[in-house]
């Protein structure tokens, strides 16, 4: 009995100190690492600030999606409730456990998963998985992701993902008011995941980058592993899917166009390849893109996502929610949206009468 009871004590004591480090571990995380000017904290902890069940969309993926696809321009038009739960660089693997963190949150009619990343067998960066798992609350879903195989994580990895203090445990003497009242504070991101992107750089290269095939682009096992997978974890939760692919002429093809397609057919999930579209949307590479075709600025993303918009109300079920008293807080967040593209506006027009 002593032996058994001295077990015990020593699990107690270890689950205390588990705890505790869970919960020290927000105060000691840096804002240089888990922030670009509070965008990566906003993005994923302002998901958890959303009502329960009150979305009808959840858009997953990398850089693509954030900067591309803007949830708030989707209600403006169609009254649809969105959020883009996205990090960059995240990986097939990643988004999986994401989408598993999302459905014990939310019901959505539809989940969008951006597929470019599926073209990639290797996993994040260090850098950037502190951008997604950093933010994330502390969850089964979780620390399944972090330990898993696919990430190769080193044991010293694993411990300082799960438990950042060992990290950042140095920075104790630097610790301001700051890091404790807003180290479990989830923070309302009015913009749903959308990162307003404001420089332009047109892209100048070929514009029938769609025709291009390279052999070497293909699936590769984990990619296949986890697109499975998501699959079936949306089928289990009875969520459809909807795989697309943003406007990408330096890293899409003809080939990963046709894997995808063929891997759509199959798993008959549909596949919306924006690529293909781009009259229908009215893309503008002289105006519309942040970094020469990479990324989208304001004006491809709102275009996009106007598209988009349109899709998911042609196709599935989803109402309009606008003047409903359960979604008041979103005409708060647009009136923000607003006010940020309009002062965004003004200051461009401010610099071409400048040069003038």
């Amino acid at each position: 009995m002593k032996k058994l009871a001295t077990v015990i004590r020593v699990l107690i004591f270890l689950m205390i100190g588990i705890v505790i480090f869970f919960l020290l571990s927000p105060i000691f995380i840096p804002k240089t690492i888990n922030e670009e000017k509070g965008f990566y904290r906003a993005i994923i902890q302002g998901f958890y600030t959303e009502p329960k069940n009150t979305l009808d969309t959840v858009f997953i993926g990398d850089s693509s999606i954030y900067k591309g696809v803007s949830p708030i321009k989707i209600w403006e038009d169609y009254g649809i409730a969105c959020y883009n739960y996205a990090s960059p660089t995240q990986k097939i693997w990643d988004s999986y456990y994401c989408i598993k963190e999302v459905l014990e949150h939310q019901k959505p009619k539809v989940i969008v998963l951006n597929v470019d990343q599926a073209f990639s067998e290797k996993p994040m960066s260090k850098f950037y998985k502190r951008h997604l798992y950093d933010n994330m609350p502390t969850t089964i879903h979780k620390v399944e992701a972090i330990v898993d195989k696919v990430q190769k994580n080193s044991s010293e990895e694993i411990t300082t993902l799960l438990f950042p203090i060992f990290r950042f445990h140095s920075r104790w003497s630097e610790l301001e008011d700051d890091d404790f009242t807003n180290a479990h504070t989830k923070l309302h991101y009015p913009l749903k995941g959308y990162q307003i992107v404001r420089s332009i750089k047109p892209y100048k290269s070929k514009k029938d980058y769609m025709i291009k095939e390279n052999k070497k682009d293909i699936l590769g096992p984990n990619a296949k592993l986890y697109l499975k997978k998501i699959k079936e974890l949306c089928d289990e939760k009875q969520v459809q899917l909807l795989w697309i692919e943003t406007p990408a002429p330096k890293t899409w093809n003809k080939t990963k166009h046709q894997e995808m397609t063929k891997l759509a057919v199959k798993y008959q999930i549909p596949f919306l390849d924006l690529n293909i579209y781009l009259k229908e949307i009215g893309l503008d590479w002289e105006k519309d893109t942040q970094d020469e075709g990479v990324h989208m600025n304001i004006y491809g993303a709102e275009k996009i996502s106007n598209f988009l918009g349109k899709y998911l109300k042609e196709n599935y079920p989803i109402s309009d929610h606008r003047g409903q008293s359960m979604y008041r807080q979103w005409e708060s967040d647009l009136k923000e949206y607003q006010a940020q593209k309009a002062e965004f506006i003004q200051k461009k027009r401010g610099i071409i009468n400048s040069k003038k």
